[in-house]
């Protein structure tokens, strides 16, 4: 689990490569590729950021994406915000099976996630 000042580490870094070409802004919840934006949800933002911390198991991702914030959750809505995330990879030109499941445990990110400067970023974004 976390604590509150690894959280707010976490949430210090605002901008990230997936798989070394897609843009994810934490702060504007949008993902990024070329001239093509979507914007993603609050859930989905922080289930990436999730992943970036390296967090995989079900309760786990739980905990970060709804309990710090005072929320609870069902196994539905859990389920529900991986398959959005698969959804958004798909319309941003990542593949669905980047979020991979891992039976009886919980989901994994197979691509590279990772932090970058604003003056670094990929032309065109």
């Amino acid at each position: 689990m976390m604590d509150a000042v690894t959280f707010r580490i976490v949430m210090n870094e605002s901008i990230f490569l997936l798989d070394k070409r897609v843009v994810f802004d934490s702060t504007k919840m949008t993902l990024s590729h070329g001239n093509e934006i979507i914007r993603i949800s609050e859930a989905e933002t922080h289930l990436l950021l999730a992943f970036w911390h390296g967090l995989y198991k079900k309760e786990d991702i739980i905990h970060f994406v709804w309990e710090n914030r005072g929320g609870c959750v069902s196994e539905s809505s859990y389920y529900k915000l991986i398959n959005q995330m698969r959804n958004d990879f798909s319309s941003i030109g990542l593949q669905p099976s980047d979020i991979v499941t891992r039976p009886r445990v919980g989901v994994s990110l197979s691509v590279a996630i990772e932090p970058i400067k604003k003056n670094h970023l990929p032309q065109g974004e």
